[in-house]
């Protein structure tokens, strides 16, 4: 008897901890519910690169979110039952000790809805504070965590009264079915990430010349301003003075208006309309997350590394894969999503997860003193003016540092921002001398000028100080921008010269040029064949010839509090959704069509210097069958009859 009633007492308290554990999970479930849903509702209701996944998949992605955060927590929490085995159930602080994961994610959820309200409404937020109000967030956070613990272990202990009373009553199912759901869920999205994702091998790469590489884009950069390409003032002497060691693309274009979209050509070598990537918040998706020169320099054995900004122009942010080591302050292992790298699930699944992630973590490490949240965005338009200096000058001491203590040959990209406008800081005071600083107008052109000295005496130290660390024949230094400056349009000539060892390949290219050239130019130098997906055309080609130039803009913007200039998603449809304008340079002239109203545009190109012959220039008709090639080849689907003639 004495063994039996051991044993019943023992089926008696396991009974009663698993009724425990089930409830606690349940409960875990309702928490998750809450967070998930209010970031899912305000991710697809803000412009994102969820946008465009159609109705069905937003709703797969609101139950994977609900079913891998209920799974974690459930996960935990048996965790703790099996750590406190024989206590979870019998003692009150047991109770508390499991209601503690639910209670962190619904303070979390709280913590981001107020942060979200008081932001947009009033201008104030966790990005904002300081001090004594930063620590009071962090104060107000745990007190949130207190406060749920404890109205959740009463809840507990309601529905368990509820459950002890109706015990007849069998609920298993509903605890079967629901976690079969959510299993279901992970196990096809899981399953369809692995059919979907492409982790591309690029083989047994070896370069043969093992070369340094410094990719260095200037942001809002115009060719016309600078005296190495003919301007009447010295704004780049020292740019001009090595000018004959150079190979200087005279005519060169970019292949998208905004920064996103050009930067992401030029380290893709391919076209915007090709991986869909045009202006925030679009990213890279799928295969196109692997495709891209630092994945294949990478893959050969490079170390790389990006020194941007992280709002517009941050290589983790648009989704490249496999391509950098560092990129603004964060390894490619802290911007894993959950702590794993190519994580095998599609890439809209994939976007929810991290934004869930670069929500929450950036404001929870603020609030604890652990990392400065920083206003990216207010950083990059510079909307207090002159509030803050751009670590330009960092940036070249960061990348002499990485050249100095890195073994392997090392990839480079430094965006520049002091150029970008539309307020400048100038530290040399030659055109702008005599002015007020503090009361310019926006884009100042004598300002924009000094801003551009400042980047020619910038770049004067880094070719020294890699001349005298003896590295300078080791090394390719790529100067360029990602668009012209003031309006972003794609009708100014903008800068591209490529320094490489000894003065190799030095010389002018009058020929047409694009910063889709720049990754395939680089590949060719270093021995390496450029793939096949590779849209650009290397500068060291010998049949260069004059080709068709295509370029794209958004001319439909919106602005928010939180992110700034983003695309619309009013004019963000069907059939061209970001993709507001195409156009297509042409010895001199570029022909635009705006694809909202098909209305054709013409426009002359200042101080082009053509070598054109007639055969090279287009006619009308042959410019628009070029767009509407590029245009199905990239899968939009479209009438191309309601397309008139230019």
């Amino acid at each position: 008897m004495g063994k039996d009633s051991t044993n019943i007492e023992k089926e008696t308290r396991f009974s009663g901890q698993t009724k425990t554990l089930k409830i606690a999970w349940m409960i875990c479930f309702f928490a998750s519910f809450i967070y998930i849903g209010t970031e899912w509702l305000f991710l697809i209701t803000k412009p994102s690169s969820m946008s465009m996944v159609s109705p069905l998949e937003k709703l797969s992605i609101l139950l994977f979110g609900i079913s891998m955060l209920t799974f974690a927590g459930c996960f935990l929490q048996l965790l703790i039952s099996l750590l406190f085995r024989g206590k979870i159930g019998e003692k009150a602080w047991s109770i508390k000790l499991l209601m503690s994961v639910p209670g962190v994610v619904l303070a979390a959820a709280i913590l981001l809805i107020v942060d979200n309200f008081t932001y947009t409404t009033m201008g104030f937020g966790i990005i904002t504070s300081k001090g004594p109000i930063r620590a009071l967030y962090g104060l107000s956070f745990l007190g949130l965590v207190f406060y749920f613990i404890q109205d959740l272990s009463r809840l507990h202990q309601t529905i368990r009264k509820i459950r002890d009373k109706n015990g007849a009553k069998r609920r298993g199912s509903i605890y079967i079915g629901l976690a079969s759901l959510m299993l279901i869920t992970i196990t096809a999205v899981f399953i369809s990430g692995i059919r979907q994702k492409i982790f591309l091998d690029f083989g047994n790469i070896d370069a043969a010349n093992r070369k340094n590489i410094i990719l260095i884009t200037a942001d809002g950069l115009n060719a016309e301003r600078m005296s190495v390409y003919g301007y009447e003032k010295e704004t780049t002497p020292f740019l001009k003075s090595i000018a004959s060691k150079a190979l200087i693309a005279q005519n060169n274009f970019t292949n998208s208006g905004s920064t996103t979209g050009s930067l992401t050509s030029m380290l893709t070598g391919r076209y915007p309309t090709s991986v869909r990537v045009l202006f925030h918040p679009d990213i890279l998706r799928g295969e196109d997350s692997y495709r891209s020169l630092p994945a294949i320099l990478k893959s050969s054995g490079y170390h790389n590394e990006q020194y941007s900004i992280g709002f517009y122009a941050d290589a983790y942010a648009i989704n490249f894969k496999n391509a950098f080591d560092f990129a603004n302050g964060y390894t490619a292992k802290s911007n894993r999503i959950l702590g794993i790298a190519n994580l095998p699930i599609p890439s809209n699944y994939e976007y929810f997860l991290y934004e869930l992630q670069s929500r929450l973590l950036p404001r929870l490490k603020h609030i604890f003193f652990v990392r400065v949240m920083e206003n990216e965005f207010q950083e990059v338009t510079n909307l207090a003016k002159f509030s803050k200096e751009y670590a330009d000058k960092e940036k070249i001491l960061q990348a002499l540092d990485t050249l100095a203590h890195t073994e392997q040959p090392v990839f480079l990209h430094l965006h520049w921002m002091k150029t970008h406008g539309p307020y400048f800081k100038p530290r040399n005071r030659v055109f702008s001398a005599g002015q007020d600083a503090d009361h310019q107008d926006p884009w100042d052109t004598l300002f924009y000028e000094d801003v551009i000295l400042d980047f020619d005496e910038d770049l004067a130290y880094l070719y020294n100080e890699l001349e005298k660390m003896d590295i300078l024949d080791d090394t390719v230094i790529i100067i360029g921008t990602d668009h012209a400056n003031i309006d972003f349009v794609t009708f100014r000539r903008i800068p591209l010269m490529i320094l490489f060892p000894n003065g190799e390949h030095a010389g002018k290219i009058l020929n047409d040029t694009q910063n889709l050239d720049t990754a395939p130019t680089i590949l060719d130098y270093l021995g390496m064949d450029a793939p096949e997906w590779m849209e650009g055309k290397s500068l060291l080609s010998d049949d260069l010839g004059y080709r068709p130039i295509l370029s794209v803009q958004n001319l439909n913007t919106t602005h928010t509090e939180e992110q700034g200039w983003i695309t619309d998603d009013a004019y963000n449809n069907p059939p061209f959704y970001q993709f507001d304008a195409i156009g297509v340079q042409n010895c001199g002239r570029i022909t635009e069509l705006n694809l909202e109203n098909f209305h054709w545009s013409k426009i002359e190109v200042s101080a082009y210097q053509s070598q054109c012959d007639s055969k090279d220039i287009l006619d009308d008709q042959t410019i628009r069958e070029i767009i509407i090639e590029r245009l199905r080849k990239d899968k939009f689907e479209f009438d191309e009859a309601l397309i008139p003639f230019p």
